[in-house]
């Protein structure tokens, strides 16, 4: 009887980590299939894809920004389609200059910052939270990657007017000010 529950006992020790190991691979398994769901990983490995195609010279600047539009979500973030494809040739730039490619970053800067521009539009002034975003990702662009500080401190000041309370914003003009990106240093001179 001794022997009996001994190798039952072993028997139990042996099984019971398995079946644990087996319930903790299927929950991995199972978080695999939903993450190769998820809109934001989809959008990420296309935009991954695409900035590497690029980079390996096997996709132009001009088919791989229509290749862009076209995708219904290139965030996955569930904003508008014009605030997805300009927060997309955002990313794309990043990824760009990460790799040492000044040039081909700074035409999906330019591209950014004219969709930017549209995606903000019809942004009414009521969605406040949308039309900060629009102004702050702007103002980024402008300011470091594309020299224009005049343009981002006035992206900058809409965005404060709009969101007095929001500190994040206040911090951001400051950082920029203090790093030197671009021309936010510079007085504002009209010609």
């Amino acid at each position: 009887m001794k022997n009996a529950v001994v190798a039952w006992f072993a028997v139990l020790s042996w099984t019971l980590p398995l079946s644990v190991l087996a319930a903790d691979e299927k929950k991995e398994a199972l978080a695999e299939t939903q993450a190769e769901k998820s809109p934001l990983l989809e959008a990420s490995k296309m935009r991954e894809q695409l900035a590497t195609a690029i980079m390996r010279g096997g996709e132009d600047i001009v088919s791989a920004l229509v290749r862009l539009r076209a995708h219904p979500a290139p965030t996955g973030l569930g904003l508008s389609r014009e605030s997805e494809y300009a927060f997309a040739v955002v990313e794309i730039g990043h990824r760009l200059i990460a790799a040492n490619r000044p040039k081909e970053a700074e035409a999906f800067f330019r591209e950014a910052e004219a969709a930017l521009g549209r995606a903000l539009e019809p942004v009414s002034e009521e969605k406040t939270h949308e039309r900060v975003l629009i102004l702050r990702k702007r103002a980024l662009v402008r300011s470091q990657f594309l020299g224009k500080g005049i343009e981002a401190k006035a992206d900058l000041k809409e965005a404060i007017r709009l969101r007095p309370e929001d500190q994040s914003i206040i911090e951001r003009q400051r950082d920029y000010q203090l790093s030197g990106y671009g021309e936010l240093n510079r007085p504002e001179t009209r010609n």
